[in-house]
C-alpha cells in the first residue's frame, strides 16, 4: 500500500497520471493509412536455400548468404566461398546480391556483401 505523508508529491501524482493516461490514447488516431505499410522490401530474404527454409536460417547458416541472415556464423567458413542472384518479383521490383567469404586464418573471415533493390518508378496516388 503507498502512503503519501507530503501533500505536493499526492498533487504531482495526481495531476500527471491523467496526463499520462490521456497521452497514451493519442496514438490511436494516427493510423489514418490502415492498410498501409513502410519497408515491406526488408522482408524479401537472401540465398535460394534460406528462402526455401523461410528464413530459418541463423542455427545452419553455412553458405555465403550467411552475411545477411547471420554475420557470426562466418568463422566458421573453411573455403572461400561465392554466392550470386537475382530476383524479378512483381510489381517491377529486381533484387540482385553477391556475397563473398574468404578465411584469413583459423577462425577468422573476410566477407564482403553488395545487395541491391531497384523498384522503378513508383507513381504517387492521392486521395
Amino acid at each position: 500500500m503507498l502512503y503519501v505523508r507530503n501533500s505536493a508529491i499526492l498533487r504531482v501524482i495526481l495531476f500527471l497520471v491523467p496526463i499520462m493516461l490521456i497521452s497514451s490514447l493519442s496514438p490511436l488516431g494516427a493510423f489514418d493509412k490502415i492498410g498501409t505499410t513502410g519497408a515491406v522490401f526488408l522482408k524479401i530474404g537472401m540465398g535460394a536455400r534460406a528462402s526455401g527454409l523461410s528464413g530459418a536460417f541463423v542455427a545452419i547458416a553455412d553458405d555465403p548468404s550467411l552475411l545477411y541472415w547471420n554475420p557470426g556464423g562466418a568463422g566458421f567458413v573453411r573455403a572461400i566461398r561465392v554466392e550470386g542472384g537475382y530476383n524479378r518479383w512483381f510489381g517491377g521490383v529486381k533484387q540482385g546480391y553477391l556475397y563473398i567469404l574468404m578465411p584469413v586464418g583459423k577462425f577468422s573471415t573476410v566477407g564482403v556483401g553488395l545487395s541491391t533493390l531497384n523498384s522503378g518508378k513508383i507513381e504517387i496516388t492521392t486521395l
